[in-house]
């Protein structure tokens, strides 16, 4: 099941990018500071996983899926820290902005291979299941490893252990669909939504 919601989310990259930016205009860790003319490569949402999550739950209830969004909270001595993302079918994880985590700020040159591997080589989304992800981190810490001499990234996998549902607040769909239940929304929202209809629209 991956491969095919990996293909509708790389379809509409950009379509995605351009929502998340009517959301959060220049958000200052969108994109890698390092890459300019490669859009996917520079791709990171740091900071917009509900943003992200939002949009991308739109995406693929239009193609029928079945959608649910799960909250990890992270607690530490003195702050809360907390990431969502999303779940197909119980299994399958979508995550939007894994990447934001697997930044490593010793990072100062655009030819590091651990940059290149994560930026370049990964797709901008994390789509699979959870043995694919502990897959996916494991490769990550090795060549941080090996790059660093030490990784940054071995209990990285915490944001994505257990967490609880928030799906109801994700009601992207209902607010493109049904115009009385936009109605009642924030302004933020029916403005949002008016946009993303003309961004549609144009492509």
């Amino acid at each position: 099941m991956a491969e095919p919601i990996k293909a509708i989310l790389l379809q509409n990259f950009n379509k995605i990018v351009m929502g998340i930016k009517l959301m959060e205009p220049n958000h200052k860790l969108l994109f890698h500071p390092f890459i300019k003319n490669n859009l996917k490569a520079k791709y990171i949402g740091g900071l917009l996983c509900g943003e992200a999550s939002y949009i991308v739950k739109y995406i693929l209830e239009t193609h029928d899926y079945n959608v649910k969004v799960i909250r990890r909270d992270l607690h530490y001595t003195d702050q809360t820290n907390d990431h969502c993302y999303l779940l197909i079918n119980d299994y399958i994880i979508v995550d939007p902005t894994a990447k934001q985590f697997w930044q490593d700020e010793r990072i100062t040159d655009i030819n590091c291979d651990y940059l290149r591997y994560v930026q370049y080589e990964l797709d901008p989304f994390f789509v699979g299941k959870r043995i694919d992800l502990l897959n996916t981190l494991e490769q990550i810490n090795n060549i941080n490893r090996r790059v660093y001499g030490k990784s940054n990234f071995d209990n990285i996998w915490l944001w994505w252990d257990k967490g609880y549902e928030i799906t109801h607040k994700f009601d992207m769909k209902t607010c493109m669909e049904d115009e009385n239940y936009l109605q009642k929304k924030d302004d933020f929202y029916k403005v949002f939504i008016q946009d993303f209809k003309q961004l549609v629209l144009l492509r």
